[in-house]
């Protein structure tokens, strides 16, 4: 199964709700949302969506980052959000795990989940080894979902190997659009995971971990895309406007240089790069020279790379 893991931003949102209108088959995916913004009618109204569907969806239950940081702005969050996932059986509660999360937090949220599956997201494993024991032998627990870049970590080693997902960031994200260079390997996560015997795998799509929030005038606009390669392991292509002076040319114009490139890419080795809207999205955007803003380049860019993973998971690419 693929589980991207996203932040729950507007973009990433779109980006989650449009496979609920696509033709791939949902049942090797899971997204796992862990939100960052203090607003709530776009998250809610994406559970809405999966659990209507009765499709899969993952949302991290204890939010602490960025809009989110501090109980005065975790609480409200909290009070909306949790009756929507209690009402919705697809949607899959998740608790991360990290410094300040006791084991007595862990076992409050699982009497709250009661007659549910949920999963347990872990971003360190500070748990003590008897603590691990004790949750590898709940059946609630669907998911152990390894966050943790330490991945060989003895503790993991404490919990069912067929329950455990891996999360690993595989973009190297660049402070300047600019910088970004030639094709870079990604991962073999898709063909490797089986062999690991795991439940499945994820990344945070063409984004990276870092949460970079905000933003400003650009000086060049990219568009990051994964291919397949002749050996089957996923590579990362970076389009990059032609224009990199922060001075020369609008975000629209740097838009449509990179989409061009990215197209022409596309249409030329389709094998590696595949077919799914987001591909035909940039296509008719070229084609109009239509600009469609930042917001929704980013939206198609995850779009395709999860169009992609499912592709590459189900052995078409």
């Amino acid at each position: 199964m693929y589980f991207p893991y996203l932040y729950g931003r507007q973009s990433e949102l779109l980006a989650v709700s449009s496979m609920l209108k696509d033709h791939r088959s949902l049942d090797s995916f899971l997204p796992v949302i862990e939100p960052v913004v203090g607003k709530t009618n776009g998250i809610v109204k994406l559970l809405e969506a999966y659990g209507k569907k009765g499709k899969q969806l993952g949302v991290v239950v204890n939010p602490n980052k960025y809009e989110l940081a501090g109980s005065a702005n975790s609480k409200p969050w909290a009070d909306t959000v949790w009756p929507v996932v209690l009402a919705n059986k697809s949607i899959l509660p998740v608790l991360r795990y990290e410094q300040g999360v006791s084991f007595a937090n862990i076992k409050d949220f699982l009497k709250k989940c009661a007659k549910r599956d949920v999963a347990l997201a872990y971003a360190s494993a500070g748990l003590l080894d008897v603590e691990f024991k004790e949750l590898a032998k709940l059946e609630q627990v669907r998911f152990h979902i390894i966050l943790d870049e330490d991945k060989a970590h003895h503790r993991y080693g404490l919990l069912p190997t067929a329950k455990l997902v891996h999360i690993d960031d595989r973009f190297k994200k660049l402070t300047r659009n600019a910088d970004y260079g030639g094709p870079e390997f990604f991962s073999r996560q898709h063909r490797t995971f089986l062999k690991q015997g795991i439940a499945g795998f994820g990344d945070y799509c063409s984004l990276g971990k870092g949460l970079a929030v905000g933003g400003g005038k650009v000086a060049a606009v990219a568009i990051h895309a994964a291919y397949m390669n002749e050996d089957k392991d996923a590579w990362m292509e970076h389009f990059v406007s032609t224009d990199k002076d922060i001075l020369v040319g609008s975000p629209g114009e740097k838009f449509l240089q990179a989409a061009k490139k990215l197209d022409a890419a596309a249409k030329k080795r389709p094998l590696q790069f595949g077919s799914n809207f987001a591909l035909d999205k940039f296509a008719e955007h070229v084609a109009n020279r239509h600009y469609p803003g930042l917001g929704k380049n980013k939206e198609l860019q995850i779009a395709h790379h999860i169009c992609f993973k499912l592709d590459a998971v189900a052995g078409k690419l």
